[in-house]
């Protein structure tokens, strides 16, 4: 009886506090905040890419906490991309809480964070950073972290860093006999019937909170290659959605939390796509070659990776556009600033003087299903399963050539 009521006070109890990805509180779009035990942490579990529970967690420790004493195998030597020829392996320790991003410039404070593999796959294990500096800013060679903002926020725009599940798996790996036999069953599917009748309600969150919707035409857009429900919202703005992106928004859709993988880390992308041909390693390099607004650090010799903004750019995501409600009517000129993700959230102060030291530059919303993304020829899913990044004044995405 005793337990019967702990687990009732536990899923009733509202925990205060903001989450740390997204900074909106516990119950905000019926996402569940955990705490975490030892370092105070707060992140609702679908930001922090976890399986959804329908409870408080009195034990909810995150990944960095419950890493502090742990030994980790690692590749050596350790690569990004991984090492073809003389490797073997050896233990390191986390000795304490991990709070330096790989990611970013920001190297202190108590936030989200995720291990960095150096490959995907079951060959890949935690990247290492080597020794740097000297004298008193001399840093040892220690096991690589990033924020969990800073590569969800990458994962989704730019795309050159993506998730991994236990052993190293990731959504959209699939071997080629399945590829071949989603092609098919796609090139079957050229009638496309109309599933959802005018007239049905969605709701979807913005910028500005929750509006509610109905659709008012199904059409083929010759443009876009595909059958588009047409939807109002109340606020009298008009947006076009395919078959899987209308069902993310439906009033009636349940979150399909028994389809859920939890991501245990992060990696980069790495060589040459087969299909594209694209270089992601040079794309890299190339990004790198930008300057963060905010710390002006010098990238081209690290594992740092800022994005750049994309307000105004005729390739911006539609998704995007709608968060420039405040400044709508103005088409440029187009933004081309670049900024480090973890810097513009937790180090605007530094940028006030050049924007405003209330512009919050960075983001990030739970509970809507990201589409599918294609990343280089071959699908990268996150495997959030329910995320949405969004901006004011400017929303990053790839870099312009």
């Amino acid at each position: 009886m005793a337990s019967d009521d702990a687990t009732a006070v536990s899923t009733a109890t509202t925990i205060k506090g903001k989450c740390d990805l997204c900074a909106k509180p516990d119950g905000y779009g019926g996402h569940n905040l955990q705490k975490c035990k030892e370092c105070g942490l707060l992140v609702h579990e679908l930001c922090y890419a976890t399986v959804p529970t329908e409870c408080k967690n009195p034990n909810f420790t995150c990944h960095a906490c419950k890493s502090v004493g742990t030994e980790v195998e690692v590749n050596v030597p350790s690569r990004v991309g991984g090492c073809k020829t003389g490797s073997h392996r050896e233990m390191m320790k986390q000795e304490t809480r991990p709070m330096e991003c790989a990611l970013c410039s920001v190297k202190s404070g108590i936030h989200a964070m995720h291990p960095l593999s150096d490959i995907s796959g079951s060959e890949g294990r935690q990247l290492v950073l080597p020794a740097t500096g000297a004298g008193f800013k001399r840093k040892e060679k220690r096991l690589a972290w990033v924020h969990t903002l800073c590569a969800q926020y990458i994962c989704t725009t730019t795309g050159y860093i993506y998730g991994l599940f236990e052993g190293g798996g990731w959504e959209g790996q699939e071997d080629e006999e399945q590829s071949h036999n989603e092609e098919d069953e796609q090139n079957q599917e050229e009638n496309h019937a109309q599933k959802y009748e005018i007239g049905t309600e969605v709701s979807k969150e913005f910028e500005e909170g929750w509006f509610d919707g109905k659709v008012t035409e199904y059409r083929y857009d010759e443009d876009e290659g595909e059958y588009l429900y047409a939807v109002l919202y109340e606020d009298g703005d008009k947006e076009d959605y395919n078959e899987k992106e209308l069902e993310e928004i439906l009033i009636s859709r349940k979150e399909p939390h028994s389809s859920i993988f939890a991501t245990e880390s992060f990696c980069f992308l790495t060589g040459v796509d087969k299909k594209t041909g694209v270089d992601a390693d040079k794309n890299v390099k190339e990004v790198r070659e930008l300057k963060c607004t905010i710390c002006n650090s010098n990238d081209s010799h690290s594992l740092r990776l800022p994005v750049q903004c994309m307000a105004y750019d005729p390739n911006e995501f539609k998704e995007f556009k709608k968060c420039h409600r405040k400044i709508k009517g103005v088409t440029k000129p187009e933004c081309t600033l670049a900024v480090h993700v973890g810097c513009a959230r937790w180090a605007t102060k530094k940028f006030a003087g050049v924007k405003g030291k209330s512009l919050r530059m960075c983001y990030f919303y739970p509970g809507q299903k990201v589409r599918a993304w294609k990343v280089f020829g071959f699908l990268i899913l996150y495997t959030l399963n329910a995320f949405y990044s969004f901006i004011i004044a400017w929303s990053p995405g790839w870099i312009r050539r």
